[in-house]
């Protein structure tokens, strides 16, 4: 499980362009990401 979350961070901080330590398992995409409705299609 922590090898997968560490690729699937990697990959959703390179797409929305922020910090790799922003993303957690609780992150919400819009909310605490601040992805919009495009990076989420």
């Amino acid at each position: 499980m922590d090898e997968l979350f560490e690729k699937m961070k990697k990959l959703i901080a390179e797409k929305l362009e922020i910090d790799e330590e922003k993303v957690t398992l609780e992150s919400s995409f819009r909310q605490d990401l601040g992805a919009d409705s495009l990076d989420t299609y």
